[in-house]
């Protein structure tokens, strides 16, 4: 019966082999899952971030840009504003002018403006002011 005990301990140490190496094998599974999982999080979260860095990087990037073309739509505005208030003293300027000259060009003549000054040839501001002084020198006389 020594043998028959023998054959049973080695059935048994077999099937208790069988059923570790089962659990193991599962395990390792497992265990492989984990690692997988994790693995593919970290890349995700990787992925994630960088996105974020970038669109962070992008959101920056418009902020600058916009800021630069608020000043800039300022600077062209303000340049409007001036040129649109010259260009109604120039043409007040010009009526007046021609009304002095339609009314047979009595002294005094028509002053320019100073906000006219820096648009005209100095030339031009020199001859209008010996124009207007040689008319007083006339009308003193």
């Amino acid at each position: 019966m020594d043998w028959w005990i023998g054959i049973i301990i080695a059935l048994i140490t077999g099937a208790v082999s069988v059923i570790g190496v089962r659990y193991t094998s599962k395990s390792t599974v497992k265990v492989k899952e984990l690692e997988v999982d994790a693995s593919a999080y970290d890349r995700a979260e990787r992925i994630y971030n960088s996105a974020l860095s970038r669109l962070d990087s992008d959101i920056q990037d418009l902020r600058t840009r916009s800021t630069a073309q608020e000043a800039e739509i300022t600077k062209l505005r303000d340049g409007i504003g001036k040129v649109t208030a010259a260009f109604r003293v120039a043409m007040n300027f010009i009526e007046q002018f021609l009304l002095w000259e339609r009314d047979g060009s009595a002294p005094p003549r028509p002053s320019i403006p100073d906000s006219l000054k820096e648009y005209l040839d100095p030339q031009l501001i020199r001859e209008h002011i010996r124009q207007q002084a040689q008319d007083d020198r006339q009308e003193t006389t």
